[in-house]
């Protein structure tokens, strides 16, 4: 699978609705909660912090039943002090609150990816992204902090 990655520091400047693939090391995740749509049907949906190497991070809003399986992935990951890579194909950039991401029907979520860009990510992470502090894209979250 090939991805054209944006960093979260271009998606900055990224139209509204465009779609794009990133890549980013979780560093935050809500639990998942149903809203209830205009038409009286449920959705599930989850929202995750992702930060990269350009010093921004980005919420990522998983919507429906298609990512249940990564998000509990995701989630167990987490839970065990983990903080896995996450590539997103097929993106669309959102603007509520700031800018995000949110994931479509034809969205593709890859937990820990074997691309060399998640490597890269990975290490720099492990050696000083942990601590390295960020920007938000996105003004308002659900993790209780701007």
């Amino acid at each position: 699978m090939q991805f054209n990655i944006k960093s979260i520091n271009d998606i900055r400047t990224t139209n509204v609705n465009s779609i794009v693939d990133i890549l980013g090391v979780v560093t935050n995740i809500s639990s998942v909660c149903t809203i209830r749509r205009k038409d009286g049907s449920e959705v599930s949906k989850q929202t995750i912090q992702l930060q990269d190497m350009s010093g921004y991070n980005i919420n990522a809003i998983f919507w429906g039943d298609n990512f249940n399986a990564v998000s509990q992935e995701i989630s167990s990951l987490c839970a065990t002090g983990n903080n896995p890579i996450i590539a997103i194909k097929s993106a669309r950039v959102g603007e509520f609150n700031g800018k995000n991401i949110i994931t479509t029907t034809r969205s593709i979520i890859l937990v820990d990816p074997d691309i060399e860009e998640a490597y890269t990510l990975k290490s720099w992470f492990k050696k000083e992204g942990s601590t390295a502090a960020s920007t938000s894209l996105t003004t308002r979250s659900p993790f209780g902090h701007q």
